[in-house]
């Protein structure tokens, strides 16, 4: 019964790794006309302060950086299986609509996002999205979408906004430059 099992789940398998999207999944940027993938990076620890908690990411400068103005290309669909685990959040149940552009805080030899914040009035979760700059969205095909992103020198990541999960999840770092 088990290696009948193993042979439904193997046999269901093929046929959604042979249909997924052919073009790349995840977030692609834009780097002297020609898209090159980004790759997620993850918090190392997180500290809690008075009233406010933050994750830390590593360096204070992204190795990925762009004059004025980031262009990115979002690519949302079929995941492949072997990057199931690190892309399921551009999988068929996301959208553009689900990320944002948040803003990192440089302090010493590393970058925070803030993930908590209150006082004795309440709390708030989430990792908020950047007031500093501006996004424009175009779509360029069903579950394709290009941004470009402008605003103040300083280092920003592509994050999941859904449920203000961000920081949590991996994000794809960049620094805009004057």
């Amino acid at each position: 019964m088990k290696k009948l099992f193993f042979f439904l789940m193997v046999a269901m398998a093929i046929p959604l790794t042979l249909f997924s999207q052919s073009d790349s999944i995840g977030v692609y940027a834009c780097v002297d006309g020609v898209y090159k993938a980004v790759k997620p990076i993850h918090y190392q620890q997180v500290k809690i302060g008075v009233g406010k908690a933050s994750n830390l990411f590593a360096n204070n400068t992204s190795a990925l950086q762009f004059s004025k103005q980031a262009k990115f290309r979002l690519y949302f669909g079929s995941v492949p299986l072997d990057k199931i685990a690190e892309y399921y959040i551009f999988g068929p149940g996301y959208s553009i609509d689900d990320y944002g552009i948040g803003q990192f805080k440089v302090k010493k030899e590393s970058r925070q996002l803030s993930t908590v914040s209150g006082s004795i009035f309440g709390m708030k979760t989430g990792t908020t999205m950047s007031n500093n700059v501006s996004i424009i969205t175009t779509p360029v095909r069903n579950g394709v979408y290009d941004i470009s992103v402008t605003g103040k020198p300083g280092e920003y990541c592509v994050m999941l906004t859904r449920n203000g999960i961000g920081a949590y999840v991996g994000v794809f770092d960049f620094s805009l430059l004057k």
